[in-house]
């Protein structure tokens, strides 16, 4: 499964500051979270059990969609589950002619045409609840989004060490036979 989040380097009341110390940072825009933000954007492809496999990060002004392309080529031959975000035959006929294939929900706004769309909408919202959470998790736990770095050098540390912490402590839990996702119970 493929998302993204913001990642935040400064308030955005400090950002014409902060944009001295880190000029790559840009001003974008989380529409699930209504918000404008300074900073850069996560994008992480997540196995069906959680676990990370691959990110980018980039200036948060930069589309899904043109990230999409670099992070999925490493990953050809694999079925991917993305968001609206994500979605346009364009994507997923590139993704395709490199052995893949991209999978994304219909709008919201559609209405299922028949039982097995239906089904297929309740699988799909199901897969991106674990997406959900896992970025929620990131947020929540680990303080993924609100990194307050001052260099890019110190943002990139930062972050790779909260997802190789996340990777961690799903392992951990997988081999303690405990729920994977179960992670503030982990360490508490």
């Amino acid at each position: 499964m493929i998302d993204s989040a913001p990642v935040e380097t400064a308030a955005f009341a400090r950002s014409q500051s902060a944009k001295a110390s880190i000029p790559e940072a840009a001003y974008g825009y989380c529409a699930a979270k209504k918000r404008h933000f300074f900073g850069f954007r996560l994008h992480l492809l997540i196995s069906d059990r959680g676990a990370i496999l691959d990110f980018v990060l980039s200036p948060a002004d930069v589309a899904e969609r043109a990230v999409a392309e670099h992070l999925l080529s490493a990953w050809a031959g694999y079925a991917v589950l993305g968001d609206n975000g994500f979605s346009g035959r364009w994507l997923a006929s590139l993704f395709g002619r490199h052995g893949g294939r991209l999978w994304f929900g219909p709008r919201p706004s559609s209405v299922p045409q028949s039982k097995a769309e239906a089904r297929l909408r309740r699988f799909h919202r199901g897969k991106r609840a674990l997406v959900e959470t896992v970025f929620a998790m990131l947020a929540d736990q680990f303080t993924a989004e609100t990194t307050r770095a001052r260099s890019l050098l110190g943002l990139k540390t930062r972050l790779v060490a909260k997802l190789l912490a996340y990777n961690v402590s799903l392992l951990l839990n997988e081999i303690l036979g405990r729920p994977t996702l179960a992670m503030k119970s982990l360490y508490m």
